[in-house]
């Protein structure tokens, strides 16, 4: 804790946040930090809180700070205590500026950017070391200036390390450190992936270093080491193992350029970076950079190079704070400033013997207002050398976590965490707390305005209440509400302690209140139960600075758990199970059963963990009474840890009575000594805010909820049958089972109510034409009085069918038909037995009789629906008397006839008494008293029925018979059909069908060239006109009939044109050619060309044109043959290709034997063939060609010459032009 001057205040103050510390330009480098302090303005009184000694200049800038305002610390900031010694230090926590004891502030600025786009990293969580890093977005950089000597002096050993954490490793280049230019300075980055250094003089000598692949996003620590001795050497380690080396026989010259992290500012040592280039893409922690002594050993700004050993030292220390936790097991930290020395030492109080063991004994800065994190285990307090944050692990390494934004710069001597991480601070008397909750980056300060003015040196948080207690320099115990700032003064039974320094104040696991006064080294112990104080240890070492972190475990970790032990008809027993998880006795712990509606109580007994009785003493039990509704409540006075000393309340209760069902939720609670609740409902079995107030207690079975589900109602009497249905009349035997003694079944029958009781056999019946459904419904009670669940049995009664005869009884004649028909009262199956030969039959009754006698008939229906037969059987007779024996019968020789044949008619009669009599009839008004007559010339009007009837008036009874024959007269009619006219070389597709007749055809057809086929529908390929003509076809059926029909068919020669030119279709300008065509078999030819002319024949004369376009012409012919559907035609095209003309220059000419003689000759068309010859032909060569244009130059002897040119282009050549030359000596 720190001393502080100012000790009383009239008004409130506001701080500003985050305010920046800076070294005034040009001043002072030191070694060593300078312990910082803090005054404000103000009266001076009578009493200092934890007095240091102060030498002169410390008095000098209090007294500054008293007529001036605040005194600030000065600039250096602690660094992270695993860093060695360096020139410039950078944690990235809350700053970007350097943070070492050499206090290089140097930091980024828009004015000295070099590109007009800059842009700052931001901070990130994700850290390494700390809290918080710079990450780097690909596009962003820090620039840092060579002020105070940062950069590399020429001739100093160089040494910087760093974490990186990159977001894409093998993405091209990424640059994480350089300074200086393309010709002198040294650099570290990322080259695909691959780690590399390089370092440059000014003379151009380079080294290049490697390491090995990155290809994950993981934290890297990397150190570049450049070591001045006679040969320099260079060193390159990741993760604290060296990967590469190499030296330098020349030393690095100055650097003056600014230096860059995150991406090259001028142009780095590889020559190969613009301004403001190969940016990095990730995160960068704990840069780490120092200048050490040069070749002669002249001491530079910082320590020498760093080693191996600093390097696995600082990793040692960074990987070891992230692990080094301390344990919460009810120990006490003291964090003490022992009088004489400069730096924090931690103790560890020893409960045991009162003493103290040590952690740190040297320490490494100044802290105070320390308190313990429950959340990581670690102590958090503010330093007295920057009021900057940090955090101390189990080893002593101390971690700075940078400023608290809205904390004032002060040295604050008053601090504690509660359980859920929230740090309260104090700066002794200024009246002003401030909350800063540690599991929030960035870390961020709530001032608290206390009600008044509190003149302390430590405070602690209270488990019991979760108030903050301490005791002022007066001795009197302050109580401070963390929320409100209320403060409350509590007073002992035996008074105030003596008035003093109290720097440590703590709680222990038991909420006990300790207090450690500075100058005595006194401490004292507070009951907070009996309200008294005693001494623990009553004098001791004077100390100048004094604190205490606790982590008091809790009273006790209580639980409860519910179970049902038993259930039997209405009534439930309970075990509610209090047990303690310690460490602590739990004292007076509460355990409400609250029994819900539809429950009462019956009984209570409270064991001990092995279901034994306790003694009443060890409880208090409250019921209430029996067959009562309301709260059981069992208070135990001591619970101790351990399964062994486990509370059993075994509860009884039963449900109301004449309940026959009930689901509820029966729910048992803990409440604390102090009388907390356990959640926020008061019956909500709601697990999410299942947790108690007791101080400490984490537990989440503080509330225990057991569902309880009564059915009192009895299983419902099994039926059997449980479903049937029967016939009309029927009887019905239902019977009951799955009944308990002594209890009877109702039942119910609907739709007609009638009731009964037990098991039952009735006949039932239904009348009507409709089913009818009875529906029995039973039921039995039990000892509760509570009905069963009914049983349902459905019984279908289906109707009986009742026949009605049209005619029962009839008398008829042998040979005739006696006919019985029924009507049914439902859909039924007539059935019958014939009694004289035991004949069955279904449905109505209609037979021949030709043998005299009485036939007895038994009938009875069975419905279609439920096959019910008929309650009675009907009796019905047939008499058959002899009357007529007369048998006739008619027929034909041939029923079935072609038109134009004899019709043959034939009777035949038995039977008769004497002589009978014919009549014939039949269709087309045909009769006949014949007895075979016949009809010649059978048309189709004589197809029909031809009646026979026959008298035999010699009978006793009239006796006439009648018989039938059927005559069908053929009629058949044949067609024919053809695809005609058609083409030689065509397909003639013949149709042929027929109608009429009898039975299935047969085709015959014939035609020219000695054609014939059976088919139906032959087709026939054509090859010739002389397959035109008449085709016949014969159709006939099975029984003989015929027709015929006919077809014409035309068939015409197909054309097939040729054209060929005589010369050829290919003709120069002026010339004429004929076109001769073939192939027209006969056809008349048209024809049409271009030009608009047209013409007939077989010979086409084209008698040419002038082309003078310069390219080709065409003349094109369409050509037709057409002889009616055949036809052809075809396109022939006549091309008149240009006669290309020549120039020749000169015409004439007149040289020296001498001199050259130059000739020209030009065609008219740039593609033409040139060809030119000379006479006389000597000297050679005398002739030759070209294209386009030819010169000739030779010297010839004297003579007269003679050139002569032709011009050919698409067969067609120009006329000769020529050249006359002299050639005189």
């Amino acid at each position: 804790m720190r001393t502080k001057l100012t000790i009383a205040m009239s008004t409130m103050y506001t701080i500003q946040a985050d305010r920046t510390v800076a070294r005034p330009a040009g001043g002072p480098r030191t070694n060593a930090p300078v312990q910082p302090i803090a005054v404000r303005s103000g009266s001076l009184s009578g009493r200092l809180h934890e007095p240091v000694r102060w030498g002169g200049w410390q008095w000098l800038f209090a007294l500054v700070g008293l007529l001036g305002g605040w005194l600030v610390p000065q600039a250096g900031q602690a660094q992270t205590f695993c860093a060695p010694d360096a020139t410039a230090y950078y944690s990235f926590e809350n700053t970007f500026n350097d943070q070492s004891a050499y206090n290089d502030i140097s930091f980024p600025a828009t004015t000295e950017d070099i590109t007009s786009t800059f842009s700052l990293p931001t901070f990130s969580t994700t850290a390494k070391v700390g809290v918080r890093s710079a990450s780097f977005n690909g596009a962003q950089y820090l620039r840092y200036d060579n002020a105070s000597g940062y950069m590399h002096n020429g001739g100093n050993s160089t040494s910087i390390m760093f974490w990186f954490k990159a977001n894409a490793p093998t993405s091209g280049i990424q640059t994480l450190f350089e300074q200086g230019d393309l010709t002198n300075g040294l650099a570290v980055r990322l080259n695909a992936g691959t780690l590399q250094a390089r370092l440059r003089t000014l003379s151009g000598t380079t080294v290049d270093l490697a390491g090995p692949a990155i290809t994950d996003n993981n934290w890297h620590h990397v150190a570049l080491i450049y070591q001045i001795n006679t040969t320099s050497t260079v060193r390159l380690y990741l993760d604290g193992s060296q990967v590469s080396s190499g030296t330098l026989t020349l030393q690095l010259g100055t650097v003056v350029t600014p230096g860059g992290i995150g991406a090259s500012l001028i142009g780095d040592v590889w020559a190969a970076s613009t301004v403001n280039g190969n940016y990095f893409n990730g995160l960068i922690d704990d840069f780490v950079y120092s200048l050490g002594p040069d070749v002669n050993n002249v001491p530079g700004i910082g320590p020498s190079a760093f080693t191996q050993t600093d390097i696995t030292n600082y990793l040692n220390c960074v990987n070891g704070f992230a692990t080094n936790s301390f344990t919460c097991d009810g120990s006490v930290f003291i964090a003490q400033q022992p009088t004489g020395t400069t730096n924090t030492a931690l103790k560890k109080f020893v409960y045991a013997n009162n003493s103290f063991t040590t952690i740190d004994g040297t320490g490494s800065m100044l802290y105070n207002a320390a308190g313990y994190n429950r959340v990581d285990n670690k102590i958090y307090a503010i330093s007295m050398n920057n009021g900057s944050l940090i955090r101390v692990g189990a080893n002593g390494v101390i971690e700075d976590l940078g400023y608290v934004t809205g904390l004032p710069v002060l040295g604050y001597n008053t601090a504690d965490i509660s359980p859920a991480g929230i740090m309260y601070i104090a700066n002794s008397s200024d009246g002003i707390a401030y909350a800063v909750n540690l599991n929030t980056i960035p870390y961020t300060a709530t001032a608290v305005t206390m009600s008044s003015a509190v003149y302390v040196g430590d405070w602690s948080l209270n488990p019991g209440d979760n108030l903050l207690y301490s005791v002022d320099q007066s001795g009197r115990i302050e109580k401070i509400n963390p929320t409100t700032g209320a403060v409350s003064i509590v007073s002992p039974t035996n008074g105030f302690l003596p008035a003093g320094v109290y720097g440590a104040i703590w709680f222990d696991q038991f909420n006990n209140m300790y207090a450690y006064e500075n100058f005595t080294g006194a401490i004292q112990r507070y009951n907070t139960v009996t309200n008294s104080w005693s001494t623990v240890v009553s004098s001791g070492a004077a100390i100048s600075q004094n604190d205490a972190a606790a982590c008091p475990q809790t009273y006790a970790e209580p639980q409860i758990a519910k179970v049902i032990q038993s259930q039997s008809g209405n009534r439930v027993t309970f075990d509610i199970t209090l047990s303690n998880n310690g460490p602590s006795p739990a004292a007076d712990l509460i355990a409400r059963d609250v029994l819900p509606t539809g429950l009462v109580f019956q009984s209570a007994q409270v064991l001990d963990a092995n279901s034994a009785s306790l003694a009443s003493t060890a409880y208090t039990l409250s019921t209430p009474a029996v067959g009562a509704n309301g709260t059981v409540q069992l208070t135990v006075k001591n619970l101790n840890v351990g399964t062994d000393n486990r509370v059993i309340l075994r509860l009884t209760a039963q449900a109301t009575t004449g309940t026959c069902s009930l689901t509820v939720t029966n729910r048992a609670e803990i409440t604390s000594a102090f009388g907390q609740t356990t959640n926020n409902g008061a019956t909500d079995c709601n697990t999410a805010d299942n947790t108690t107030n007791i101080p400490g207690d984490v537990a989440s079975n503080n509330e225990a909820c057991v569902p309880v589900s009564f059915s009192l109602t009895p299983a419902a009497p099994t039926a059997t049958p449980s479903s049937t249905s029967l016939c009309s009349g029927g009887v019905f035997t239902l019977n009951y089972t799955n009944v308990p003694s002594g209890q009877t079944v109702s039942w119910v029958r609907m739709p007609d109510s009638l009731t009964g009781t037990g098991s039952l056999s009735q006949a039932l019946s239904a009348t009507g034409t409709s089913p009818i459904s009875y529906t029995y419904t039973a039921v039995h009670s039990n000892i509760y009085g509570c009905p069963s669940q009914p049983t349902v049995t459905v019984v279908t009664v289906n109707p009986v069918p009742i026949l009605t005869p049209s005619v029962c009884s009839q008398t008829i004649c042998s040979g005739q038909t006696g006919a019985i028909t029924f009507n049914s009262s439902v859909p039924a199956t007539i059935n019958w037995l014939r009694v004289e030969d035991n004949t069955t039959g279904t449905g109505n009754i209609s037979q021949l009789f030709n043998t005299a006698g009485t036939y007895t008939y038994k009938i009875w229906g069975v419905s279609s629906s439920a096959s019910c037969p008929s309650s009675t059987t009907i009796t019905c007779t047939i008499v058959v008397n002899n009357c007529c024996t007369l048998v006739a019968s008619a027929s034909a020789s041939n029923t079935v006839v072609c038109v134009g044949q004899t019709i043959s008619l034939a009777s035949t009669v038995t039977g008769n008494a004497g002589a009978v009599t014919y009549a014939w009839s039949g269709p087309n008004g045909f009769t006949s008293n014949l007895a075979n007559p016949t009809i010649p010339s059978a048309t189709s009007a004589m197809s029909g029925i031809y009646t026979l009837t026959v008298s035999d008036p010699t009978a006793s009874t009239a006796c006439i018979k009648t018989a039938t024959v059927t005559i069908t007269v053929g009629s058949l009619v044949a067609s024919a059909s053809s695809n005609s006219p058609l083409c030689t070389a065509g397909t003639l597709a013949l149709s042929g069908s027929g109608s009429g007749g009898n039975g299935s055809y047969s085709y015959a057809w014939s035609g020219p060239n000695g054609f014939t086929s059976t088919l139906p529908n032959p087709t026939l390929a054509l090859s010739t006109s002389a397959q035109s003509g008449t085709y016949t076809l014969t159709v006939t059926d099975t029984q003989g009939c015929s027709g015929t029909a006919t077809t014409a068919v035309t068939v015409a020669t197909q054309p097939s044109l040729s054209i060929s030119g005589s010369p050829s279709l290919t003709i120069c300008s002026g010339q004429s050619t004929t076109l001769s065509v073939t192939g027209d078999g006969g056809a008349p030819i048209t024809w049409t060309n271009s030009l608009g002319q047209s013409g007939t024949g077989a010979t086409i004369n084209f008698a040419g044109l002038i082309n003078v376009s310069g390219s080709p012409q065409t003349v094109t012919y369409v050509i037709l043959a057409n002889a009616g559907t055949c036809s052809d035609s075809k396109t022939v095209t006549v091309t008149i290709n240009p006669v290309p003309t020549i120039k020749v220059t000169p015409l004439q000419a007149v040289v020296c034997a001498t001199e050259q003689t130059t000739v020209t000759a030009t065609a008219s068309s740039p593609t033409a063939t040139i060809n030119w010859s000379r006479s006389p032909a000597t000297p050679t060569p005398a002739s030759g060609t070209g294209t386009g244009s030819v010169t000739i130059t030779e010297t010839l002897p004297a003579g007269a010459y003679t050139y002569s040119f032709t011009a050919t282009q698409g067969g067609c050549t120009s006329s000769p032009a020529t050249s006359q030359v002299t050639v005189n000596n």
